[in-house]
């Protein structure tokens, strides 16, 4: 390496490490005017905000501690480091010998969140940079709408001003203060944005063109700047600021395609920026913004004759949920996106009224489908991206496009729900977003979907029966791929299915039908079949799982023998006559009890047999009540049935207790040896 090149790069190192000590400087003053109320003032002769080079040698003393403290501390992060760091010069500095040092016990995070502080370093932060942008916007009104300066004068001024504030703000951060310093500069590069949307696409005194290329080339400079500096809350009043501008200069109307313009180019700055390593907050400014632009936009251009402009708000939030899933990293990647799809598919659902083609509005409608299937990362698992990412914004989009296609037969947009099925399929096989099952939860549930939006010329007995086949289909899947979403999607399928089963055997005519012989018998049993198999799939799937999902196959297993026991019992209670039916559910009830108990004794379960019990129970019940209303023949049926049963169950507890004695007595000391 020559000599130039060494001291380049001992020059770069030097650099290097001031920016590291401003940033250490700038956390240790927080952190002392967080514990301030807390702890004893600082000595009159200790210097605020020094600077390292003319410090004096006592305030060189506690770092030289610090640097001599133990590793593990040395590794922690340097916002935790400044935070629990002793105040220099006042008996808790590390290097009194003998004393303790005072650390304070409450987190910076915990301090951070205190109402004070927050008002005072970031509302008021935010109310300052708004009424300044109000001020230099209705400044700017009034001065073009009076005259008082000419168009070139007008540009001159608003780029003095930036300049003047951009002054400060590096003489600010030369002299230690390097926070708020950089708070000017965005200051200074916002109102170089609010300068060209005034003098450009506000009153036309400069071309649009030129105008948002100044300001395309101010946001990739505050870009730069937040990237360099790595300091979020310089993008927010940055970014923030040049998002107002727009507003805080206009009355109202304007272009919303050039409006949509602006802000993508400001956004797209933006997300450049938000790929600082380190920033984990939310990003709320572009959110907001996307949010603000694309409600604007679609507002003004509610009345456009021309549907391509009408598609504008739409296609401009997609565009942001592009650059946000193609340039952005975790965490802040599918917060940005999913908030423009949301945008999106709010203005999506308008559309219809403004004469945009079918055709146009369901291709959008796929593509905030598949953005949503783009946007988050295994990194980004949780609620909000399995509810929000991979369930409600991909079926949102399906029901929108279902109402662009509405007047068309019934068979397209059977054909679209299998569309969006398949697309469900295929995101859970790359599994991208690690939301493997909730995508298959929505591939189950759009089949069943698209089953029920065939031709509508069936009855409604072949809609149930065919979600009962489907659930039997979808209980085999998951015993292959042995994903639980689609065990969640088929109970919800079996629940809507047995709720229609029930309201088909319920509307048949008391008596005059033969049990298990009609129709809506055929779609009961569907339906059963379904819940059967669910409950077979999902306790072999249960054995390999943890103990809740045991307990969710327990729940199946009882909902799908109750299914099962409710449909026989529906069959039974209205069959061929009164006389008939009374004695068929009496033998049911005690058939039922026997078999119960039967199952639970030879599985040694105590639920299964207490239920088998009071099934029998409930046929003598019957048996004395209702039969009591039958004729003489039909009545002595009932009674002798029941009654013999129940003696079969009586002897059996009888057998039980003394098979009970009999391993007591046999396995007692004194039952040793021969009796006499």
């Amino acid at each position: 390496m020559t000599d130039p090149q060494r001291l380049a790069a001992l020059e770069a190192g030097i650099a290097r490490l001031q920016r590291e000590l401003d940033a250490l400087r700038d956390e240790l003053r927080d952190a002392r005017a967080a514990s301030a109320p807390r702890s004893e003032a600082a000595p009159p002769n200790e210097p605020a905000l020094a600077d390292p080079a003319h410090a004096p040698s006592s305030a060189h003393e506690p770092r030289a501690a610090e640097r001599a403290r133990p590793e593990a501390v040395a590794r922690a992060p340097v916002s935790s480091t400044a935070s629990t760091a002793s105040t220099p010069g006042t008996a808790s500095s590390p290097s009194s010998p003998g004393s303790t040092p005072r650390v304070r016990a409450t987190p910076r995070g915990v301090a951070a969140l205190d109402l004070e502080q927050l008002v005072g370093r970031y509302g008021a932060l935010a109310l300052a940079v708004l009424t300044l942008m109000l001020g230099l916007g209705a400044f700017l009104a009034w001065a073009i709408r009076r005259g008082v300066f000419g168009p070139e004068l007008r540009v001159i001024s608003g780029a003095l001003l930036a300049a003047l504030i951009a002054f400060v703000g590096v003489r600010l951060r030369r002299r230690g203060t390097v926070r708020f310093g950089n708070l000017l500069l965005a200051l200074a590069l916002a109102v170089v944005h609010l300068d060209c949307w005034a003098a450009g696409p506000l009153l036309g005194l400069v071309p649009s063109s030129l105008a948002l290329g100044i300001a395309a080339l101010a946001s990739l400079v505050l870009a730069g700047l937040a990237l360099r500096e790595q300091r979020l809350a310089l993008f927010n009043v940055g970014f923030g600021a040049a998002l107002l501008a727009p507003f805080v200069t206009s009355a109202g109307g304007g272009d919303p395609v050039v409006l949509l313009a602006y802000g993508l180019i400001v956004l797209a700055a933006g997300t450049l920026a938000l790929r600082g390593p380190g920033w984990s907050h939310l990003p709320w400014v572009p959110m907001l913004g996307v949010g603000v632009y694309t409600i604007v936009a679609a507002a003004s251009s509610y009345a456009e004759t021309s549907w391509p402009r009408a598609l504008a708000p739409t296609a401009f939030a997609l565009a942001v949920s592009a650059l946000a899933i193609g340039v952005l990293r975790a965490p802040g990647r599918s917060r940005l996106a999913h908030a423009a799809l949301v945008a999106a598919l709010g203005v999506l659902t308008t559309l219809e009224a403004q004469g945009v083609p079918v055709t146009a509005r369901v291709t959008l409608a796929a593509a905030i489908a598949l953005a949503s299937f783009l946007a988050a990362t295994p990194s980004e698992r949780g609620a909000r991206s399995a509810v929000l990412g991979a369930f409600l914004l991909p079926v949102a989009a399906l029901i929108a496009a279902l109402n662009a296609l509405a007047p068309a037969s019934n068979r397209a947009s059977a054909s679209l729900a299998v569309a969006w099925a398949l697309g469900s399929v295929v995101a859970a096989s790359f599994d991208r977003d690690g939301e493997r099952r909730t995508h298959a939860f929505t591939a189950t549930l759009l089949g069943a979907l698209a089953l029920l939006l065939l031709p509508h010329e069936r009855e409604a007995f072949e809609s149930c029966a065919a979600l009962g086949l489907y659930a039997v289909l979808a209980a085999q899947v998951l015993g292959v791929t042995r994903l639980l979403g689609i065990a969640w999607a088929t109970w919800v399928i079996l629940v809507g299915s047995g709720v229609c089963a029930a309201w088909l055997l319920d509307r048949r005519t008391p008596f005059a039908y033969t049990p298990f012989a009609t129709t809506e018998s055929l779609a009961a049993a569907a339906v059963c079949a379904g819940w059967l198999a669910l409950a077979w799939r999902l306790t072999r799937v249960a054995a390999e799982r943890t103990r809740a999902v045991g307990l969710a196959a327990l729940v199946v297993r009882v909902l799908a023998g109750l299914a099962v026991f409710l449909w026989i019992r529906e069959e039974l209670a209205h069959a061929f006559s009164r006389d008939v039916a009374t004695f068929l559910l009496i033998a049911y009830y005690a058939i039922t009890g026997v078999t119960a108990i039967g199952f639970g004794r030879r599985r040694a379960s105590r639920v299964l047999r207490a239920v088998g019990l009071a099934l029998s129970v409930l046929a003598a019940i019957c048996a004395i009540v209702e039969a009591s209303e039958l004729t003489i023949a039909w009545r002595v049926a009932g009674y002798l049935l029941a009654g013999a049963f129940l003696l079969g169950i009586a002897y059996a507890y009888r057998a039980d207790e003394r098979a009970t004695r009999r391993v007591t007595s046999e396995g007692s000391p004194d039952s040793a040896g021969p009796r006499p």
